[in-house]
């Protein structure tokens, strides 16, 4: 896989969390105040400039991580950068069944102009 691959991933996945966000600031305070569950904090700059660190030579290295359970993986950058801008979709997802839950219209998923 090419670097520039996750370039326009890690480039997508900022533009449209802005667009999300753009159509969460229109929502009225009742709306707002609305309880959800299942909210995560936007890592959206750190993608970004992980991804502008990295280099070609990178990507097929396997790295070694433990996750939040205390468990230890071995994966390749490539999938994992994958991963991370895939799960980003999820949580969009999760936003946008939300704001239809109080109405707003809310298509922000093209990955071109």
């Amino acid at each position: 896989m090419e670097k520039k691959y996750f370039e326009l991933l890690a480039k997508y996945n900022r533009e449209t969390n802005g667009e999300m966000n753009n159509i969460i600031k229109t929502l009225s305070e009742e709306e707002w105040n609305k309880e959800f569950t299942g909210f995560y904090k936007s890592i959206d700059e750190i993608i970004v400039n992980f991804v502008n660190e990295i280099m070609e030579i990178d990507l097929p290295k396997t790295i070694t991580f433990v996750n939040y359970k205390g468990v230890t993986f071995k994966k390749g950058m490539d999938l994992m950068l994958i991963h991370m801008v895939n799960h980003e979709t999820h949580h969009r997802g999760m936003v946008s069944l939300y704001l239809e839950m109080v109405g707003k219209a809310n298509d922000y998923s093209g990955l071109y102009p």
